[in-house]
């Protein structure tokens, strides 16, 4: 109950200062790997896949590898990024993977990186929130805690 009041005291926020990021969200952390602002757009119940986006930051001092992401209410989930095709159209392309630097903060938003979650089981209501498990080579496991966020107006600026 407490965390759904803070999630709405954020979306209260969000309305009053559009400019600011979309939640103020839990942050993780597993060894070195940091995630925060994990957020996914409310579906319909005939949703077969939902993206979900958020922030990794790699605060060690070796390069590491995003390898799997999983919730209990999916079959599997893939990681899926922008690519330009031969023939000068964009194409979407699974990667098998994603790598962080030291240092580097990489972050999964519309039209970018993303990971997709498929053969969603459940409708995802505004104001829910869901576990999602990560696994990282080296740093190991890190559950992110997602909040699920009214779908955005067709070209409405991203945050």
């Amino acid at each position: 109950m407490l965390k759904k009041m803070f999630a709405g005291l954020a979306v209260a926020g969000l309305l009053a200062a559009p400019a600011l990021a979309h939640h103020v969200g839990d942050i993780s952390a597993a060894g070195t790997m940091k995630a925060s602002h994990a957020w996914t757009p409310q579906t319909s119940a005939m949703a077969h896949a939902v993206e979900v986006y958020l922030t990794i930051t790699n605060e060690g001092e070796e390069t590491d590898r995003l390898v799997a992401a999983s919730t209990d209410f999916t079959q599997d989930a893939v990681f899926q990024a922008p690519v330009l095709g031969e023939d000068g159209t964009l194409k979407v392309r699974e990667v098998a993977a994603v790598e962080l630097a030291p240092g580097q903060q990489i972050t999964f938003q519309p039209g970018g990186l993303v990971i997709v979650l498929n053969d969603v089981k459940q409708a995802l209501m505004a104001g829910d929130e869901f576990h999602l498990d990560l696994t990282f080579e080296k740093a190991g496991f890190l559950e992110v805690e997602v909040v699920v966020e009214q779908p955005r107006e067709p070209g409405a600026a991203d945050s």
